[in-house]
C-alpha cells in the first residue's frame, strides 16, 4: 500500500479576498470528494495579524502583511497538508513565492483565477506530456463534470524550426494523454498541436467562456524565473479563467511499495473479466491490503465502472479502479494473463496484464503517479514481452519497477554477457546485443529509448 492509511490530510484553502472564497470552496470539495480529507480554510485577515483572532474572523481581507508562504510553511509544521487550494496572486513574485514553497514542502497545490462558477462553456486542458499530465487531466475532468460542460484535451508540443517530420511524431508523444484520459474515463479523444511557440498556440486555442487548465513549470522555472514561464505569459494574454496545477514529488511513488508478494499474480487463467477481478480482490483481501468483508463490495464496484466505461486500453491492459469512500493511501494488485481475455478494449484486442487500484473517493496524488508510472512502462512492447516470460511475482517486480542494481535480478542470470552490460545501464540509451530467453527481454525492457519524449518527461514541466 502506498500512503498513510491512519493520518487524515487536510485541504488547507487560502483566501485573499472575500469575493473569491466561494469558488476557491468549491475547489476545496471538488478536490476532496466525499469527505476523505479534513477542511482548514485560512482568511486574509491572519496573515496580517499572526497570533490574534481566528481564521473565522470578519476583518478586511485587505489587510494582508504576512506572505502567504509563511503562513503555509507555519501551519505544515502542526497540520499534514494534503493539498492547498489558493487564487491566483496577480503578484507575480508572491505567486513564485508561494508555488515555491508548495514544491520545497512537497504540497500539491490549486491556484485559481476564477471570480465565479456562472458562465463556463467549456473546459480546456493543455499539456505537454510531462510528468504531472495524469493530475491535470484529473481535475479538469471533475471540473467538467461538475459545471456539466465538455472538455477539450490538446498536447501541445514545442515545433523547433527546421524539424523535420514533427507532425509524425506527436502521436506518439501524445500516447501518455491518451492513456490517462481513458483510464480517468474522459470520453475526448487528444488533439496535437504542433507549435512553434507554444504560448501562442495555447492563447489561439482559447475561446471565450472557456477555462483553461495548465500545468505548473519546472521547479526551476517556480523558483527562479517564473515570470517568463508558459502558464505567467498565458495568464498576461488571455481573460478567461485559469487553473494552475502543481502536484506533488513523483519519486516518492515506487511499484515495489504497491506490488509486492503474493499481489502479483502470474500466469492467471480467467475466462472472463469477473473471474480475473475476483481473484485480484481476493489478493487484496489475503494480504490486508483492503477490509476483510469488503470483497464482494469492490468487485461489484469494479464491475461498475467497466460497464459505466471500460479501462481496458491498446497494448493489451487494464486498468479497473474502485474509488472507495473512507479508504486511506492506494492498494493495489496484479495479474500477469499469458493466454488473454476479454476485457473490453476498444481496438477489440484481447488484455494480458491488468492492474486494479483501490484508492479514496476525491484527489489521490499517488493514485494518479502510480498510474502515470505503470502506463509509461507498458507503453513499451519489450516491456510486455518481458514480463510475459516471467515465472515469479518478483520476476515481473523488476521489469516493472527496475532496481538500483540489476546484478541481482533473477532473470537476468541467463543472459548473454551483452544483454547483462544494458540491463546494468538501465538509463542508458543502449539496446540490448544479443541473448535470448527472459534475461534478455528484461535486459531489452532496462533499457531507456533515446527520444524527445524522454526528455520532455524527465524535465518536469507541463506547459
Amino acid at each position: 500500500m502506498i500512503g498513510n492509511m491512519w493520518k487524515k490530510r487536510s485541504i488547507l484553502t487560502l483566501v485573499s479576498h472575500e469575493a473569491d472564497e466561494p469558488v476557491l470552496r468549491w475547489y476545496a470539495r471538488l478536490l476532496d470528494g466525499r469527505g476523505g480529507f479534513g477542511n482548514r480554510v485560512v482568511r486574509g485577515d491572519v496573515y496580517g495579524t499572526p497570533g490574534r483572532g481566528s481564521a473565522i474572523t470578519a476583518r478586511p481581507y485587505a489587510r494582508v502583511r504576512r506572505p502567504e508562504s509563511e503562513v503555509v510553511r507555519g501551519l505544515a509544521e502542526t497540520l499534514q497538508i494534503g493539498f492547498l487550494v489558493a487564487d491566483w496572486n496577480r503578484e507575480v513574485e508572491r505567486l513564485q513565492d508561494l508555488l515555491t514553497c508548495a514544491a520545497d514542502l512537497d504540497i500539491p497545490a490549486v491556484l485559481v483565477r476564477q471570480s465565479s462558477l456562472q458562465g463556463i462553456r467549456r473546459v480546456v486542458v493543455a499539456t505537454a506530456g510531462g510528468l504531472h499530465t495524469t493530475q491535470q487531466l484529473w481535475i479538469a475532468k471533475e471540473i467538467s463534470d461538475a459545471l456539466g460542460v465538455p472538455l477539450r484535451l490538446v498536447h501541445v508540443a514545442d515545433r523547433e524550426p527546421g524539424v523535420r517530420e514533427a507532425r509524425g511524431a506527436l502521436p506518439q508523444a501524445a500516447r501518455v494523454e491518451h492513456w490517462a484520459s481513458r483510464l480517468l474515463g474522459i470520453d475526448a479523444e487528444a488533439e496535437c498541436l504542433a507549435v512553434r511557440d507554444p504560448v501562442d498556440g495555447i492563447v489561439q486555442l482559447t475561446r471565450e467562456h472557456d477555462l483553461l487548465v495548465m500545468g505548473a513549470p519546472s521547479r526551476f522555472q517556480v523558483a527562479e524565473r517564473f515570470r517568463d514561464s508558459v502558464p505567467a505569459q498565458v495568464a498576461r494574454r488571455v481573460g478567461v479563467p485559469l487553473v494552475l496545477l502543481s502536484a506533488g514529488r513523483l519519486g516518492q511513488v515506487t511499484l515495489r511499495r504497491l506490488f509486492w508478494g503474493g499481489l502479483i499474480l502470474p500466469g492467471l487463467r480467467a475466462p472472463d473479466k469477473r473471474t480475473a477481478l475476483a481473484a485480484l480482490v481476493d489478493a487484496l483481501v489475503r494480504h490486508h491490503q483492503v477490509p476483510l468483508d469488503a470483497g464482494p463490495a469492490l468487485v461489484e464496484q469494479a464491475l461498475r465502472r467497466e460497464r459505466a466505461m471500460t479501462t481496458a486500453i491498446d497494448c493489451e491492459t487494464a486498468f479497473p479502479h474502485v474509488r472507495w469512500p473512507g479508504f486511506r493511501g492506494v492498494a493495489g494488485s496484479m495479474a500477469v494473463c499469458p493466454d488473454g481475455l476479454p476485457f473490453g478494449s476498444p481496438d477489440g484486442s484481447l488484455t494480458r496484464f491488468i492492474f486494479l487500484l483501490v484508492t479514496p473517493d476525491g484527489y489521490c496524488e499517488e493514485h494518479l503517479a502510480a498510474q502515470a508510472s505503470i502506463a509509461r512502462r507498458m507503453l513499451r512492447p519489450e516491456v510486455r514481452a518481458a514480463i510475459l516470460e516471467c515465472a515469479s511475482a518478483g520476476e515481473v517486480l523488476d521489469v516493472l519497477d527496475p532496481p538500483e542494481d540489476t546484478r541481482y535480478v533473477p532473470a537476468l542470470r541467463a543472459a548473454s554477457p551483452a544483454a547483462r552490460k544494458v540491463a546494468g545501464a538501465a538509463r542508458g540509451c543502449q539496446r540490448p546485443a544479443g541473448g535470448t530467453g527472459a534475461g534478455a527481454r528484461l535486459a531489452e525492457a532496462h533499457a531507456v529509448p533515446c527520444s524527445a519524449t524522454q526528455t520532455r518527461e524527465e524535465g518536469g514541466g507541463n506547459t
